[in-house]
């Protein structure tokens, strides 16, 4: 998933990334001096600096023999989310050192949901997790020795299981997402990133979770209503044609797919240039221009296509605008005013 929270959430997920975060706070090191400063390899360091850089939390840059890294302005909103700093740091650097102990202080400082387990047999839950995944059980001692899969679904138990194979075989996994059955028999839908992690002397997974399930359902309903909006668009007497950013055809209902001859799938992904004259399209390239600046209109059009035909029509046309303001396409109705069928070139 690329959504920036995944991004945050999985450099949250693990020690060392958080490590190396906090340490550039500081402003810009050498990766020699993140190795000495956090006592790992540095092929640890370099793998976790290279997941930073592409999440975007990074830049780098290289001096000579040298590679320097520092934080990038989206690593700061990151920052925020974490409450007490200076107490987070000596959690990281005690968890580095590889005790249980240090990981459960390390879990404890983190805002979000975190499971520590060997296998699937839960050691801790922090209390963001009691929260999430046991509805505020007491004190967490309730959690101590459950088995995660008791919490899963079947299709999650399979996941589960397949991950932490693919982890202890040395892959760095994306987020995945699971559905948890609590104990009062309610589901919730919850995003979930787990790393391998060493503990005293063994081995186990640190897991960082947030709950998605008010997005899932907003996504959910948002998609219902899409397709039933889709079938109102397919099933109407008058035409629509959208067009996105770059002037292509990114929709076109079957009313004006038939109105100009053809079938919705001739038309996607065409510029209209590639199907009207150029006296026609030198007059919609116009138009764009003004829904560009955020102009509305409703005017008569003469569709005047190369294959000769001609199609006189009244459309209103509409801007469209994404979250940030940013000009997105437009949407077309267009309604023939002489037939539903174009007219012939004499």
């Amino acid at each position: 998933m690329n959504r920036p929270a995944s991004k945050y959430f999985s450099a949250l997920s693990n020690p060392t990334r958080l490590a190396i975060i906090l340490s550039l706070l500081k402003g810009e090191k050498c990766v020699k001096e993140l190795v000495k400063e956090l006592r790992v390899e540095q092929s640890v360091v370099s793998h976790n600096i290279r997941q930073l850089a592409e999440a975007g939390l990074l830049k780098q840059r290289r001096e000579a023999k040298f590679v320097f890294v520092s934080l990038t302005d989206k690593a700061y909103p990151l920052l925020k989310l974490l409450r007490g700093q200076d107490a987070l740091k000596r959690g990281v650097e005690t968890s580095l050192d590889d005790t249980v102990l240090g990981l459960k202080k390390l879990a404890d400082l983190i805002p979000l949901p975190v499971l520590i387990h060997r296998g699937v047999r839960i050691e801790f839950a922090n209390r963001a997790a009691i929260r999430l995944f046991f509805g505020g059980a007491s004190g967490g001692r309730a959690m101590m020795g459950r088995v995660l899969m008791d919490l899963l679904t079947p299709e999650g138990k399979a996941k589960l299981i397949k991950r932490q194979e693919r982890l202890r075989a040395g892959e760095s996994l994306p987020t995945e997402e699971y559905t948890i059955m609590r104990d009062d028999g309610s589901q919730l839908r919850v995003e979930a990133n787990m790393v391998l992690v060493r503990m005293d002397g063994g081995y186990g997974f640190f897991t960082v979770a947030r709950d998605v399930t008010a997005e899932r359902e907003r996504e959910r309903i948002q998609t219902e209503a899409a397709a039933r909006f889709r079938g109102i668009l397919e099933a109407t007497s008058f035409g629509v044609v959208v067009l996105d950013r770059d002037d292509r055809i990114a929709y076109i209902n079957p009313r004006l797919a038939a109105m100009t001859g053809g079938r919705p799938a001739d038309y996607i992904g065409r510029s209209p240039a590639e199907i009207m004259t150029g006296e026609t399209f030198a007059l919609i390239s116009k138009k764009i221009g003004q829904r560009r600046k955020g102009v509305a209109e409703t005017y008569d059009l003469d569709m005047k296509f190369r294959d000769g035909r001609v199609l006189r029509t009244t459309c209103t046309s509409n801007p469209i605008f994404d979250k940030q303001g940013n000009y997105d396409g437009l949407v077309n109705i267009i309604i023939a005013t002489r037939g539903d069928e174009p007219d012939k070139k004499p």
